[in-house]
């Protein structure tokens, strides 16, 4: 899922996701402040596609898809694109 998250805060994100942490700490959140959000929207979109298509290859069960732990535990700021 990582592969294709496009650097940055979706990284770490995934990173994150993958680790289980959001499940352990459900109230936790980040700001990422500044960032390229321009090429949020897409990695989102990667991030679920990796995680239905290649999943047979790690089996790991997330309760939601990762572009929900996205919204749900990150907020993303930009100064200006």
């Amino acid at each position: 899922m990582t592969q294709h998250a496009g650097g940055g805060p979706a990284n770490t994100m995934a990173q994150l996701i993958v680790d289980g942490t959001f499940e352990r700490f459900p109230q936790l959140k980040f700001y990422f402040a500044e960032i390229n959000a321009a090429i949020f929207p897409a990695a989102m979109y990667y991030m679920d596609r990796d995680y239905l298509e290649y999943n047979s290859w790690f089996q790991l069960e997330l309760p939601k898809m990762p572009s929900q732990y996205m919204r749900d535990h990150g907020l993303y700021g930009m100064v200006r694109e």
